[in-house]
């Protein structure tokens, strides 16, 4: 799913809306719809569903 993907420092987390915040594990791009390419995305596999903003 992610392409050229890189582990986190550990130390990167992002803030949940309840005001807790959860490790961001790593970084990579994403491929969407064949065309759409998506840098950056970020690896949070405790957050219960995907979510792109």
């Amino acid at each position: 799913l992610f392409h050229d993907y890189k582990l986190s420092s550990g130390r990167e987390r992002v803030s949940l809306a309840d005001g807790s915040f959860t490790s961001v594990v790593g970084k990579g791009s994403l491929s969407l719809l064949n065309n759409f390419l998506v840098h950056d995305a970020l690896h949070v596999p405790h957050l219960p569903l995907n979510l792109l903003s």
